[in-house]
């Protein structure tokens, strides 16, 4: 099955609620058994991502390139996690073997339509309403600036995950920011905030899925790797503060993170 996605599914086959009413939702899924998962419901103010018009349905999903850089050139490049192999058996979507386990091409299980596209768009949503984030609307972001994003994101998470779509060059970059800002200086509180978002939106898709939860080890992997990425923004400003941020004056601080770089892991 070719992973140049031509569209979003209608709705996708977990228990990701389709778009109404202008926003989006997640809404209870079925747990193994039967039995009901609580998650996350949150409405979106505008009609669709990041305020913008773009919805599940006018969005073509396309494995972006990478668009920005993200990286400050430094000669330690963290390596890409290897969970690809686990979150195909999870979503169950097939083994496509050691051919597959490091890269995805058009011969591997359906990973785009499956779990790249589910951690994207519980990430989506997770940024659409936070007010730290506030200001990724228009017009600071066109709809082809958020189109591009998406399609960015689906590229980075199998990146991240240890199986780049084929042809893929260059290192792993921090890729959570919209290409768009690129000309943008981030503070340490912005990084260490989509970090955090992105590691939860992992979380919560598995449980979307109902599949089970990494371990702990797993998810302290994740965030660290996130971190060293973060750490390798170039430009970033030291400070509690969120450049973008729509939230009352005092209400949305976050210490940034002092945590120390993994540097077993250069590339």
């Amino acid at each position: 099955m070719s992973h140049r996605v031509t569209r979003l599914r209608s709705a996708l086959s977990f228990s990701v609620a389709p778009l109404l009413a202008g926003f989006f939702a997640v809404a209870c899924s079925a747990g193994p058994g039967g039995e009901s998962s609580a998650s996350s419901s949150q409405a979106l103010s505008g009609p669709g991502a990041l305020h913008s018009n773009v919805t599940r349905g006018s969005w073509h999903p396309q494995v972006g390139g990478d668009h920005g850089k993200w990286d400050d050139e430094r000669a330690c490049h963290p390596a890409p996690l290897g969970l690809c192999p686990l979150f195909d058996s999870d979503f169950g979507i097939g083994n496509g073997g050691p051919a597959c386990a490091h890269v995805t091409t058009p011969s591997c299980p359906d990973r785009v339509d499956t779990w790249d596209d589910l951690i994207v768009f519980d990430f989506a949503i997770a940024v659409t309403g936070d007010c730290r984030f506030g200001q990724w609307a228009p017009p600071l972001l066109t709809d082809q600036d958020v189109v591009n994003y998406l399609n960015d994101l689906l590229a980075f998470t199998l990146r991240f995950f240890g199986c780049p779509e084929q042809g893929t060059t260059g290192r792993l970059t921090f890729g959570l920011i919209p290409s768009a800002l690129q000309g943008d200086h981030f503070t340490t509180a912005d990084l260490d905030a989509l970090a955090d978002t992105y590691a939860a939106a992992v979380a919560q898709a598995l449980s979307d899925s109902g599949a089970p939860p990494l371990s702990a080890d797993q998810m302290n992997a994740i965030n660290m790797k996130l971190n060293r990425l973060a750490h390798h923004v170039p430009g970033t400003v030291r400070s509690n503060a969120f450049t973008f941020s729509t939230c009352p004056p005092g209400s949305a601080n976050l210490t940034a993170d002092t945590t120390p770089d993994d540097d077993s892991d250069c590339q």
